[in-house]
């Protein structure tokens, strides 16, 4: 008899309509030797203690923010279409990514996002590796929606673009598609 984990925890479009409601839900990740990896869902960091690699640079415990966010964007053609938000001191908000998350949820303890970008979906995740200070980041094109025939067809693609936080990360681009997703590290 196969048994189904209930999903427990899942944010739909309804919560990232604002990102005020959006800014309320968190998620938090750790290595298991002192460093971790939190923030909002909406992808802003409100707290002191929220970026992508928080660790200990020494053998004791102060905490030091290493990575505090990789701020996304889909290319297209000339196009750029960001998947990140910030809230900038002045309180404006530049740009409005939270608005394409189409969905949050907990694959196990790793934060999953998906994205709806017209006929495209793509999915995020971060995870950090058990005993290493490390943050792996990952972006792939779940879905394209293709108009044939006046009918809809998805195509699953996934096209990997994958960062683990150890050093820098640069330009990542698939050679066999017009699209691609780039993340600056901040």
């Amino acid at each position: 008899m196969k048994y189904e984990l209930p999903q427990l925890v899942y944010l739909g479009r309804d919560v990232f309509g604002t990102l005020e409601r959006a800014e309320q839900h968190e998620w938090w990740l750790d290595n298991g030797k002192g460093g971790y990896a939190s923030g909002t869902v909406a992808g802003t960091l409100t707290r002191r203690y929220h970026g992508l690699l928080i660790a200990p640079l020494h053998a004791h415990l102060q905490r030091h923010l290493l990575f505090a966010k990789a701020d996304a964007e889909l290319l297209e053609g000339d196009r750029v279409i960001p998947l990140h938000t910030n809230r900038w001191g002045s309180g404006a908000i530049e740009p409005h990514g939270h608005l394409s998350i189409e969905s949050f949820r907990l694959d196990g303890r790793m934060p999953v996002w998906h994205y709806r970008l017209d006929e495209l979906l793509i999915e995020a995740r971060i995870w950090m590796e058990h005993g290493r200070h490390s943050t792996s980041l990952a972006w792939c094109g779940v879905c394209w929606r293709i108009r044939h025939n006046e009918r809809y067809s998805c195509v699953c693609v996934c096209l990997p673009i994958c960062a683990t936080i150890m050093g820098s990360l640069g330009l990542i681009a698939h050679p066999q598609h017009s699209r691609s997703v780039t993340a600056k590290l901040m």
